[in-house]
């Protein structure tokens, strides 16, 4: 992958390469309401192959009850904190500072990982003799006990496809592990960000001269929503906490629909279908998602796929939006009653 992606990644290595070594390494899991799949995520971190190692939950103020199983789930396993809610970013932040290790993973609460992702993605950094990488990431996910529903098939898809684009060096992504030092000097994830904190992140790696590095094909294994609703709704809450964004781009939308059922309307068309095929139409190619999971589905030559990945795409559109519109008329109110 070098000269690829904007200078971002590293030479693959072999596994037998990839080690470690004897760096402490520091797993962070920021967790909220979710005590099932933490407890599988913690299951799969306490069973890394690399030592020494240390686990520190933050829960991101779940309510009492719940933290108190998350306690009763980090006994002789992991630290647990617990802090005012304040999104993954804020408690990722906060469970760094407490960590101990010189080289910080970042793992997700609904997720489970093989035994050698710990080793595999800190060995770019530990094996850096300049310390110009200073982050790592790694190609490959997979959808934890995966179903027949098109949620399911829909995140298969969109996985392999942004695996591929990133292995052509045509797509950045964000970075699981960092180098503690740099990632306390650089202020860590930026707490204002709910989505897209990640990619930001790495960004600033960029533009600081430095490097991230590639940890390997290891994938681990996510959480996602089996059905197209569940992925409405899932949406619809990562719409619900950026709104100004998904607002404005509704807008500047519902102009070009406008305008052009005005068209179709005076060709003879209903102006309803026209406007609902135009809203569709305009929505998916102007989502960079959906291009890059459809030319990899046109390339594997899956005409189901495509259509799953259209549906997709198109479900977590109308949810971002829709939580987007609940997000911004709730801050407006809130602003008026002040």
């Amino acid at each position: 992958m070098s000269g690829k992606g904007r200078g971002a990644f590293l030479e693959r290595a072999h596994l037998h390469e990839r080690a470690g070594g004897d760096n402490l390494a520091s797993v962070i899991v920021p967790h909220y309401r979710d005590v099932q799949s933490l407890r599988q995520s913690l299951s799969s971190l306490q069973a890394q192959h690399h030592r020494p190692l240390e686990i520190i939950v933050v829960d991101d103020g779940s309510p009492e009850a719940v933290f108190a199983e998350v306690m009763r789930c980090c006994d002789d396993v992991a630290q647990c904190i617990r802090v005012p809610h304040g999104g993954p970013a804020a408690a990722r932040n906060c469970g760094a500072a407490l960590a101990k290790g010189s080289i910080l993973v970042f793992c997700e609460s609904d997720a489970v990982y093989p035994p050698e992702y710990v080793g595999s993605i800190i060995s770019a950094i530990a094996g850096c003799k300049d310390g110009s990488v200073v982050a790592a990431s790694n190609v490959g996910r997979r959808v934890l006990a995966e179903t027949k529903g098109w949620g399911h098939r829909y995140a298969r898809v969109l996985y392999a496809a942004v695996d591929d684009a990133i292995r052509r060096g045509q797509r950045r992504t964000g970075a699981w592990a960092f180098d503690a030092r740099w990632f306390r000097a650089s202020g860590g994830y930026r707490e204002d960000l709910r989505v897209g904190e990640d990619m930001e992140l790495v960004e600033r790696v960029i533009r600081a001269g430095l490097k991230v590095g590639y940890g390997g094909d290891v994938p681990f294994l996510h959480r996602e929503p089996a059905s197209i609703y569940q992925l409405f709704r899932r949406s619809y809450r990562s719409g619900a906490v950026r709104p100004r964004a998904s607002v404005v781009a509704l807008g500047a939308t519902s102009v070009a629909v406008v305008v052009v059922a005005g068209l179709w309307h005076k060709a003879g068309i209903p102006p309803a279908a026209g406007a609902l095929v135009v809203l569709a139409a305009v929505t998916l190619f102007m989502d960079p998602t959906w291009r890059l999971t459809m030319n990899f589905a046109a390339r594997n030559g899956s005409g189901r796929e495509m259509m799953i990945v259209s549906v997709g795409r198109l479900a977590w559109a109308a949810g971002y939006v829709c939580g987007a519109i609940f997000g911004w008329t709730k801050g407006l109110r809130a602003s008026l009653r002040r």
